[in-house]
């Protein structure tokens, strides 16, 4: 299992770099990145094997992609999806309803 981790760590070590070198390209610099994440639950909090196992996935994604963004001098900010509206609302200053709009 940890050869099929260490795959995933090099491929986000490397994709995270080339895509913010081709941003950089088109003119766009990037000093923050927000990951949109389904949960933040502790996936050994899961019974059922199979969901347990997406989970753990999901969960091993975000924290490459993470690591990949923070390596590469991006602030990272993580919210949950269904966090996210209300996050947004606060963070731009307007009603979350109109955000929905």
């Amino acid at each position: 299992m940890s050869r099929l981790v260490a795959v995933v760590e090099d491929q986000a070590a490397r994709s995270v770099p080339e895509l913010l070198a081709r941003c950089a390209g088109e003119g766009w610099i990037l000093r923050r990145a927000g990951l949109v994440v389904g949960s933040d639950a502790d996936p050994a909090g899961i019974a059922n094997d199979h969901i347990r196992a997406h989970a753990e996935e999901g969960r091993l994604f975000r924290r490459v992609l993470e690591k990949a963004l923070v390596d590469a001098g991006l602030t990272v900010t993580v919210t949950p999806e269904k966090q996210l509206y209300s996050a947004a609302a606060s963070q731009l200053g307007r009603p979350e309803a109109r955000l929905r709009d």
